[in-house]
């Protein structure tokens, strides 16, 4: 028996509690009952059946035998990762693709020493599930739990001003955060006529942390198509309401959201149809991901590719060191400490989203219409998304209406950071959206 390593691919999988979920739960290799009945199926795989040697030599072992016990070279994989496998070194050494494998898998989570060992599926502290009737001046919001697609439950936020408004914003948050940090921004919309709807993404937040609404999801578990979807859903949501008929649409999104945002108009196959990209008035990108200011190695990005395939919802650490994104140290600190804030993300959701953000400016750019306007706003010391490659989709596409605003100096959140660059940004957007609305006939108001 090997015990575990600090750095091992074991002791990576045993911190990241992904030995049941992932296996039972995203590659469904076709033994679901086998697991359902085995509460310890490594003992089983390693010597219950006389297993042991022959996959200790050979490496994998696809005879009848292993077919009908429902066991594949995943799950040996599986068997060999874990502490007590006496083959685990063996079956490492001998097969290349699982050795390249490890490799990548430690490096990445060397990149990310700093990661939370909290469980991804763990409920986040003093979450609820209540629903505000109505805005105060103490919660001047109102947050609800509605069903989207799927039945999928997602927590809202909605400012709104106490008449009609002149405008309606769907606001979508970046990567391992949620919609609560923008509450000092979102509060004062209103003010300016402007509704401003935002939810915690799939994945993300109290829609994958509470206790109560949130049993069948797990933190970072999304997906490029889910993501779209989910916006797409809520586009639909926010005009079929009746009090704000022919009242316009702006998509606004910030970091990875921002990436979702510019993706939604540009997609050739749903989701979205073109039916839904033509309600919006207009999008709004902050800080988009188009692509990293410092990329991952290719071939890392590689083999991450090809492993969200096999293991989509893997948990795995995804560290974005919180000086990276403000100069304001209190707002950092924050970050650090706020418990809907896992630093994490599954392979198949942190490869989407970096691979989405490069086919922008690759090849999706020549979908964007021409008749939707389009502002992107981002800092000049970014560290962590890229303005240059915001330029360079900026200049690609053939929007008629279309306006880029870098903040010199600004880094990755410029609604945290400092020298007033929070109150120039929200005047710069909602003076944006007041000039981008449309004549509206007065029959339909």
């Amino acid at each position: 028996m090997y015990p575990a390593s600090k750095h091992s691919a074991s002791h990576f999988f045993t911190r990241t509690s992904v030995f049941y979920s992932c296996y039972t739960h995203s590659i469904g290799y076709g033994s679901r009952t086998y697991i359902a009945n085995h509460q310890q199926p490594v003992r089983y795989l390693d010597g219950d059946f006389g297993f042991r040697r022959r996959y200790r030599r050979y490496g994998f072992d696809h005879s009848a035998i292993h077919q009908q016990r429902g066991i594949n070279a995943w799950t040996l994989t599986r068997s060999a990762l874990h502490p007590s496998s006496p083959s685990r070194r063996t079956l490492f050494s001998k097969t290349p693709i699982l050795t390249a494998t490890r490799s990548t898998l430690l490096h990445w989570r060397r990149m990310s020493t700093t990661a939370t060992d909290t469980p991804a599926s763990a409920p986040a502290d003093n979450t609820t599930s209540t629903t505000t009737p109505g805005v105060s001046d103490t919660n001047p919001w109102k947050e609800e739990w509605l069903a989207g697609p799927g039945g999928h439950q997602f927590y809202t936020r909605t400012y709104a001003p106490s008449t009609k408004p002149k405008a309606v914003v769907l606001f979508v948050h970046g990567f391992a955060e949620h919609i609560g940090r923008y509450e000092h921004v979102h509060v004062n919309y209103p003010k300016k006529g402007i509704v401003v709807f935002a939810y915690d993404q799939r994945g993300f937040g109290k829609t994958a942390l509470d206790a109560k609404r949130s049993k069948d999801s797990a933190y970072g578990k999304t997906s490029w198509k889910d993501q779209l979807g989910d916006a797409e859903f809520w586009v639909h949501h926010l005009r079929a309401k009746k009090e704000w008929e022919g009242v316009p649409i702006f998509l606004m999104g910030h970091s990875m959201g921002g990436g979702l945002a510019l993706a939604f108009p540009t997609r050739t196959t749903g989701p979205p149809n073109n039916e839904t990209v033509k309600l919006l008035s207009g999008v709004i990108a902050s800080s988009p991901l188009v692509r990293l200011t410092t990329p991952q190695p290719k071939v890392l990005r590689w083999v991450g590719g090809k492993l969200s395939n096999v293991l989509p919802n893997l948990s795995f650490p995804a560290d974005v060191p919180a000086e990276n994104l403000s100069r304001n140290p209190a707002a950092n600190e924050a970050n650090l400490k706020d418990p809907l804030i896992k630093r994490a993300g599954t392979l198949r959701g942190l490869d989407d989203m970096l691979s989405g953000g490069e086919k922008l400016v690759e090849e999706d750019h020549q979908h964007w219409p021409k008749d939707l306007p389009v502002l992107f706003v981002q800092g000049t010391d970014d560290k962590v998304t890229s303005y240059h490659a915001t330029q360079e989709f900026y200049d690609k596409i053939v929007a008629e209406d279309k306006k880029i605003s870098l903040y010199e100096g600004g880094y990755h959140e410029l609604v945290h950071d400092i020298d007033g660059l929070p109150e120039r940004l929200f005047e710069e957007c909602t003076s944006w959206i007041e000039a981008h609305i449309p004549t509206v006939p007065e029959s339909k108001l």
